[in-house]
């Protein structure tokens, strides 16, 4: 899904960060990574404690094995909500133009409503007019009101909608939204 979405935005000229908010050990990072143009970086922010303390190095031998261990992943072991975008943005760095707008977002944080609600703020806050966000775990029946805190995150926001549900065919019923 990163893949494509990244090579439609780069089809259209579209340039940015890519932002990742609950990267467990790094499977989706390493897609995101793989697609990052030159001077773009990836941010992967995650508590990196579940399900042990041993996902961080679980997450460093993933970026090390498919290559993209070379300074283009930007890992932060942290509370997302302990940062605002102007302190995130001065991670990623500026892009050629100055700014250090995000294209491209998956966000698969810890899948509590207020923690969501306050992922989907900070990330909106960063995105490129033209960006993409990826919710995970949308409709998962052990997080039934995801879906509705999407909703009022969009209220918030206006000029954000879903534009696709991507259904994982899996036994969870776990789809994606992409906004």
């Amino acid at each position: 899904v990163a893949g494509i979405a990244m090579g439609v935005q780069r089809a259209a000229g579209i340039v940015g960060h890519v932002l990742e908010i609950g990267c467990f050990e790094g499977r989706f990072t390493v897609a995101m990574a793989l697609g990052l143009l030159a001077g773009e970086r990836c941010l992967a922010i995650d508590h990196f404690e579940w399900p042990s303390p041993k996902t961080r190095d679980a997450f460093e031998a993933n970026m090390a094995a498919h290559g993209v261990g070379d300074g283009r992943v930007i890992t932060l072991k942290a509370d997302v909500r302990d940062h605002d975008a102007g302190s995130l943005g001065a991670l990623l760095g500026p892009l050629p133009d100055g700014s250090t707008r995000v294209r491209f977002a998956h966000v698969d944080g810890d899948h509590a409503e207020a923690s969501l609600a306050a992922d989907l703020d900070l990330t909106f806050a960063m995105m490129d007019p033209r960006g993409l966000v990826l919710l995970d775990d949308m409709l998962h029946p052990l997080y039934p009101r995801l879906a509705g805190t999407v909703e009022r995150a969009l209220a918030r926001h206006p000029d954000w909608q879903v534009v696709a549900v991507i259904d994982r065919e899996t036994l969870s019923a776990a789809a994606k939204f992409l906004l």
